[in-house]
């Protein structure tokens, strides 16, 4: 078989893999009821393991509505890889368009606090800095200073409370979402050790450690915060090393 028969193959046994309707792949033995069979094996698997990366979606929206919205998903997003954990990335934006979720308007945003934190878990590993590794930085060198963040560092910045949501979650309870705080909310997760940590953080530590993680100078990033409300960029740098997500300085 040529590359190209070989591509149009591949690309009808997917097509066929997406729509029940249509009969087996060209060139498939078998009857069609084996055929489908393994599609429903292939999408309740799939399913599944978006279950298991998206523990408080499933959670908030109930068995039967997940196993519809995972449904609907898988449909039209196999995955391009053979690895189940690295399945979901295009989950929250999904969400965003699915209608019959509209009515949580948060809910896209705590999928990304699970796939951030799946990702954070995966990540390589790497050993933080204490602040104290600033005093050996001279003066002059502080404005151009350039940070090397953690690889599992993620930023959430969202309309809604996600990471309170999600944190209410962690146990067997079913929490009162009524008691929780409202807002905006922005959220660090990291894996400094062995387990991922979520922080809640400010508007300004956020923004401060996205420019950071952007490769920027100190100088810079703190210029890109001085206006915010009641920020404190020195606190800022200081929670950024409290939660374990700088691993390196380089100066000029």
């Amino acid at each position: 078989m040529s590359l190209n028969s070989w591509s149009l193959a591949q690309d009808a046994f997917i097509v066929s893999l997406k729509n029940p309707a249509l009969p087996n792949p060209p060139g498939m033995g078998g009857s069609k009821d084996r055929f489908n069979v393994y599609r429903n094996n292939v999408a309740v698997s799939l399913r599944d393991a978006l279950g298991e990366t998206f523990p408080v979606v499933k959670k908030l929206v109930g068995e039967d509505f997940f196993a519809g919205m995972a449904q609907a998903f898988v449909r039209e997003n196999l995955p391009k890889t053979p690895v189940l954990s690295e399945y979901g990335g295009a989950f929250p934006r999904f969400i965003e368009g699915f209608k019959p979720a509209q009515s949580l308007s948060y809910l896209a945003d705590v999928a990304r606090v699970e796939w951030a934190w799946l990702q954070a878990y995966h990540a390589a590993d790497a050993t933080p800095i204490a602040a104290e590794k600033l005093v050996e930085v001279e003066e002059e060198d502080l404005d151009g200073l350039r940070f090397e963040t953690h690889p599992s560092l993620w930023l959430i910045d969202s309309e809604w409370p996600v990471i309170s949501i999600w944190l209410a979650h962690q146990d067997d309870q079913t929490p009162d979402l009524s008691v929780l705080p409202e807002g905006p909310q922005h959220g660090l997760i990291v894996r400094p050790d062995v387990d991922v940590q979520v922080h809640i953080i400010s508007a300004s530590a956020s923004r401060l450690i996205d420019h950071l993680a952007d490769d920027q100078p100190l100088g810079a990033a703190f210029e890109a915060v001085a206006d915010m409300p009641d920020a404190v960029p020195s606190q800022d740098l200081v929670e950024c090393f409290a939660t374990g997500c700088v691993v390196g300085l380089v100066t000029a």
